[in-house]
């Protein structure tokens, strides 16, 4: 398998990167920007966008409005019920879909070209004229209260919430943003009404259109859905949030057979300067297919079944996350060698084999992010967020090509910091730690942010 990822490499490596994609900037009548691209030779069109609306959205108590709020969007608008709507839908092989972050809401469309009217006209109507009826709530509520049953005893949500907690105490960053089942249970439609008319405005929305449609029709198609929003959002301005840098180890007692580990030490905002170096830097230590983690942990000593870390970046605070899974007995080795491998880097740097090959993943499989209409209108609001040029993506790997064996060096020093790191171990552990017995209570948020965006 490792050689024949290795071929596809060097295979992508020969990628011409001026065959990349050359996105515009567009500005509509009613002073909408967006990201576009036309490509012809498509047979669709993928509308992706972003509103910021975070964890700052949702009021103590009201945890996992958002959730409920998107879910009701998609249960019709206008003159459609849900019947009439998800019909309508799928008579026009229309795909809609939300989603939501610490940061905000995601959204995303996708027609076929001949059936582009139906569907921003859909589109439209959910963002402008949900319906929010009391019958709908109470279907996605019981959705939501089935899928919180169905993750709240498992060790992987139960480890990501309390190092959420941690992380982020007192803070919407740390709250648990799919919800409680007392807070899902208390929410009513007045309150979604009323955050629907706050969140949903001009000044926190970020576009990225793809596909086969011209620039007037983009321009016309996305003054339909958002012209008419407010220009300004209700909700209070966030300002840059520090993650604890205090380090902690919580134990929490759980009868899964193996330990999950999670730890987190403070990282970077999306729109830090230092984000491709620092993510090519945690590539190397990481989130790499042949990471230091990995090699030390899982390769050499065949501690854990896998570890993982990376950026998890926000737009108004970052930190650095990770996961390991591994045997009880090995829960304390492994996380002295997490510990060992931070310090290594930080101290040493990558060598030049280590960075060569980042290079040559991190570039050669660029092209994959191409694939389909839907991945490049994605792309184009995800580098909207890290706030980069409409140009980054023909400059990209200039930019990766150009870091040097210092560059890594001078990040790992700046930003890794061993002595900070705290560490969540969920297993039955033998023993008890804050009073913790059998699974955690919900109370924090799974870590969630840009990743992804090198590679």
């Amino acid at each position: 398998m490792f050689r024949i990822l290795s071929l596809l490499t060097l295979m992508l490596i020969a990628f011409d990167a001026n065959a990349y994609i050359q996105p515009k900037s567009i500005t509509t009548p009613k002073g909408i920007k967006a990201w576009f691209y036309e490509d012809k030779t498509s047979s669709v069109i993928s509308m992706s966008f972003f509103i910021k609306a975070g964890g700052d959205a949702e009021e103590k108590g009201h945890e996992g409005i958002i959730s409920l709020m998107t879910g009701l969007m998609l249960r019709g608008a206008g003159d459609y019920d849900r019947e009439a709507f998800e019909e309508t839908i799928l008579d026009n092989a229309i795909k809609m879909n939300f989603s939501n972050s610490d940061d905000g809401i995601q959204g995303e469309l996708t027609t076929l070209v001949d059936n582009k009217a139906k569907a921003f006209e859909l589109m439209s109507l959910v963002i402008n004229k949900p319906r929010f009826e009391s019958k709908e709530l109470a279907l996605v509520r019981d959705e939501n209260l089935s899928n919180l049953a169905n993750y709240e005893n498992q060790p992987d949500y139960i480890g990501a919430l309390a190092l959420g907690e941690l992380m982020y105490p007192n803070n919407y960053y740390g709250h648990n943003f799919i919800g409680t089942k007392q807070s899902l249970q208390s929410i009513k439609l007045p309150s979604i009404k009323k955050l629907h008319a706050k969140v949903f405005a001009k000044d926190g929305l970020i576009i990225g259109i793809s596909g086969n449609i011209t620039e007037e029709e983009a321009i016309k198609m996305i003054d339909k859905v958002f012209g008419n929003l407010p220009e300004k959002s209700g909700l209070k301005p966030v300002v840059e949030i520090q993650p604890n840098s205090k380090a902690t180890t919580k134990k929490i007692s759980h009868p899964a057979p193996q330990a999950s580990i999670f730890f987190a030490q403070p990282g970077i905002k999306m729109t830090d300067p230092d984000f491709i170096r620092a993510s090519v830097m945690m590539y190397i230590l990481g989130s790499g297919s042949v990471s230091r983690l990995n090699d030390a942990i899982r390769e050499k000593r065949g501690l854990a079944y896998t570890v993982v870390a990376k950026l998890d970046p926000y737009l108004y605070s970052g930190i650095i996350y990770g996961n390991c899974g591994t045997k009880r007995e090995n829960a304390t080795e492994s996380v002295e060698l997490i510990k060992k491998e931070w310090q290594r880097m930080r101290d040493s740097g990558p060598t030049d084999k280590e960075l060569e090959d980042a290079k040559k993943f991190l570039i050669g499989s660029y092209p994959l992010r191409f694939i389909s209409a839907l991945n490049i209108s994605s792309m184009l609001v995800m580098y909207q967020m890290l706030g980069k040029d409409v140009d980054f993506i023909k400059k990209r790997d200039g930019i990766i090509q150009s870091l040097t064996i210092q560059d890594i060096k001078d990040i790992s020093k700046k930003l890794l910091k061993p002595e900070d790191l705290t560490f969540v171990i969920v297993g039955d552990t033998g023993q008890k730690s804050e009073g913790v017995e059998g699974p955690a209570p919900i109370v924090s948020a799974v870590p969630v942010g840009g990743q992804g965006i090198l590679h």
